[in-house]
């Protein structure tokens, strides 16, 4: 085996120490479908200096669509209350603004969702205080009659499929975190669709994870739904890397 050889063999096996073998499940049928919006990440708007100087507070109420990308759609953007330099600096960032979006129970892909929230402009001793609320949002197409709370762990088990291996350009760049994604599984323990969820590392595990989760297949057990061809099922993911394997 030549140098070069014993390398790349060298760093395929660090790559596989590395793998994403921590992972949970989160959630999982009707106690996944009927979630509603979660924020992911708010840029905090600038607090406007004119009205900090007189101590000018307020409360203003936000409703927009969020897209199934966990972006705000600012043509739907709509705020009430307050001076309009408040809106103003809130219209400033909420393009940046992320969401988790609600999951079609039947598809357990993403959805768009109608998104009401406030954000409270304070001040105290004289310093500005931002704050927002969690999204008042009822989940879409939820299943409607009995919900069943059941966990995912009482529903199915990983049984088999190819390992989630750290993405190399994420290794190289010694980059770490936790990604979520819904994993649809059919009573026969097949995976039949894969969606990573927005999050600020989405972009670097994204094509890792769909990789190794398409080939899994689970184990059904006996909290799986009897009257249901498939459930969806929320997994956590946590990238670690181990103290010396840098590339």
């Amino acid at each position: 085996m030549t140098t070069t050889q014993r390398w790349l063999t060298f760093m395929a096996l660090a790559m596989a120490l590395d793998a994403a073998h921590a992972q949970e499940i989160t959630a999982a049928g009707d106690a996944l479908a009927q979630r509603g919006l979660r924020i992911v990440s708010v840029v905090a708007p600038e607090y406007p200096p004119a009205l900090l100087q007189r101590g000018v507070e307020a409360t203003l109420s936000l409703e927009a669509r969020v897209n199934r990308d966990g972006s705000i759609d600012m043509s739907t953007f709509k705020i009430n209350g307050g001076d309009e330099a408040f809106a103003a600096a809130v219209r400033d960032v909420a393009r940046y603004w992320l969401f988790v979006p609600p999951i079609h129970a039947y598809t357990c892909a993403s959805v768009a969702g109608d998104l009401a929230m406030q954000v409270w402009f304070e001040v105290a001793d004289g310093k500005p205080k931002v704050s927002v609320s969690s999204p008042v949002q009822p989940a879409t197409d939820a299943l409607a009659g009995k919900v069943d709370l059941r966990s995912g762990n009482e529903m199915v088990r990983r049984q088999s499929g190819t390992p989630v291996v750290y993405p190399e350009a994420a290794h190289r760049d010694r980059v770490e975190g936790d990604v979520t994604g819904v994993v649809r599984i059919t009573n026969n323990g097949r995976v039949t669709g894969v969606e990573v969820r927005p999050g600020p590392y989405k972009v670097w595990f994204e094509p890792a994870i769909k990789r190794g989760v398409r080939s899994w297949t689970f184990a059904i057990l006996p909290g799986f739904p009897q009257d249901r061809d498939y459930i969806c099922v929320e997994f956590k993911w946590q990238f670690r890397l181990k103290d010396g394997m840098g590339l």
